[in-house]
């Protein structure tokens, strides 16, 4: 490995004379953002890619995992036409615990939600995205961007953030803003769904909302700067139109009022639910959480925000099971002569059919309970969270950690060799549930990829010198040959 400014360098030579380079982000080196490696790299970037269409950059994080073949799916991809700026495939979370379950169904249409969260995204937005018009992200977990047309923009993109919205654009979304500079400058982003990725997600409720606290505002900030910029982005990109524009405002205003919509829907439930209680009651119940969640965001610390937001969550959870076991009821009773029925009924229809469509992750559907539960959550407290932390421009996740000392030596070490559920009170006692050794698991994984990768390096330099000594045993009898 050759030691770089930012980190590090591996390079491998290929058959045909091609060469893999493996670009190593050293955290201690650069300032900590995801982009921060791109105002290190212009230069060494600007040796590397020329200007030809067929030079490609993969983007990975160092958790993912994925086949060769999910790269040459990509690869193909942007083969077909030369206007293809960046590529991404199917990413699918992995890890465990509720939240992993969400994002897995979103991301398809906390792990359980994240499941579900992942799917819906992928078999509905994104595809959706890339038929009418292209897709406005790629997401630097998996991606893989033409050299020529990062060169057109990468002087923009490593410009340092100078306004308060660059803090939010540039350097919370880092990928987002890159896709957006791409469709700007005319290049096309696509959506590859056979090309499959794994990605660990949060697995905790405090690490989760602080990434959606980043993915929140760095979204609305791109897709505001391209609709601000709309007559000069349809123009100068032949995959956006004026209609595919329109579609983007229309989420983009549905998002703003979707806190207030999930409030006056909760409301709404509460009353279809349970028909004893009052409007003004079913509203008061709603109003007084809610805004002392405003007011915290407002006055206390984020640790503060996050423990009242998972208090408020388990809570609305509760009250959406209630929730929807009458409106089970109401359908029960009315059949289809309840308005409330017909919507559940296509709303529900329009994931079951998106899940039959996509056979090999139809057990993505089996967690669309946890999505509806966590609906007051994710679709209104955390916006309220992100909102309120405007200000914090702190990546949140992945943080580097403190250097080890001689007081919590011993707790880490606890921490190192058992994994799993636990609840503690102070230091009187700590309880634990179903412990695994996942953090050691994973160590071994890590070593066994360095092993191979030193296993194949060995490989190559044996097989250069023995290419050497062939060649030159090859000149030798040839001056011999000719000597006769």
């Amino acid at each position: 490995m050759v030691r770089t400014p930012y980190g590090g360098r591996l390079t491998w030579k290929l058959l045909g004379g091609n060469s893999l380079v493996c670009h190593l982000k050293d955290k201690t080196k650069i300032r900590h953002k995801n982009d921060g490696v791109s105002h290190r790299l212009p230069n060494k970037i600007d040796r590397i890619v020329d200007n030809s269409y067929n030079t490609f950059l993969l983007a990975l994080d160092g958790d993912v995992d994925f086949q060769p073949e999910a790269v040459m799916h990509l690869v193909r991809r942007m083969k077909k036409n030369p206007m293809v700026g960046a590529a991404c495939g199917r990413i699918h979370p992995i890890g465990h615990g509720p939240l992993v379950w969400y994002q897995k169904f979103e991301y398809a249409v906390h792990l359980w939600y994240q499941k579900f969260e992942y799917a819906v995204s992928h078999w509905l937005q994104k595809a959706t995205e890339h038929v009418i018009g292209c897709v406005l992200c790629s997401p630097g977990c998996f991606s893989l961007f033409r050299g020529s047309a990062v060169m057109d923009v990468l002087r923009t993109y490593t410009t340092e953030p100078s306004e308060a919205r660059h803090f939010i654009q540039y350097d919370q979304g880092e990928d987002r803003w890159l896709c957006t500079l791409l469709l700007k400058q005319g290049h096309r982003v696509e959506y590859c769904a056979e090309s499959d990725a794994l990605t660990y997600a949060p697995e905790g409720f405090n690490e989760f909302y602080n990434q959606r606290r980043r993915w929140t505002p760095s979204t609305m900030a791109n897709i505001l700067d391209l609709l601000t910029d709309c007559r000069a982005t349809v123009t100068q990109n032949q995959s956006i139109s004026t209609l595919y524009m329109a579609y983007q405002l229309f989420l983009f205003i549905s998002s703003l009022l979707t806190p207030g919509t999930i409030f006056l829907m909760i409301v709404g439930a509460i009353i279809v639910g349970f028909p004893s209680v009052p409007p003004w009651l079913s509203l008061t119940l709603n109003l007084i959480p809610v805004g002392l969640f405003m007011l915290s965001c407002i006055f206390t610390k984020s640790e503060t925000q996050l423990l009242f937001a998972g208090i408020l969550s388990a809570i609305y959870s509760i009250v959406m099971l209630l929730v929807l076991v009458g409106i089970i009821k109401e359908a029960a009773e009315e059949e289809f002569c309840s308005v409330t029925t017909v919507f559940l009924c296509f709303v529900a229809g329009v994931f079951i059919i998106s899940a039959v469509l996509h056979p090999k992750e139809f057990s993505c559907i089996m967690h669309g309970i946890l999505y509806f539960v966590s609906i007051p959550s994710m679709s209104m407290l955390l916006v309220l969270y992100s909102l309120g932390n405007l200000h914090v421009v702190s990546w949140g996740t992945r943080e580097v950690k403190q250097p080890v000392t001689q007081e919590n030596k011993a707790s880490n070490q606890i921490k190192d060799t058992e994994s799993g559920y636990t609840l503690s009170l102070g230091k009187i006692f700590r309880c634990i549930c179903c412990p695994t050794g996942g953090l050691q698991q994973q160590d071994s994984v890590y070593q066994t990829i360095l092993d191979g990768i030193k296993s194949l390096e060995h490989e190559i330099k044996r097989n250069s010198a023995n290419e050497h000594k062939l060649q030159s045993n090859i000149d030798k009898d040839g001056i011999f040959i000719h000597n006769l």
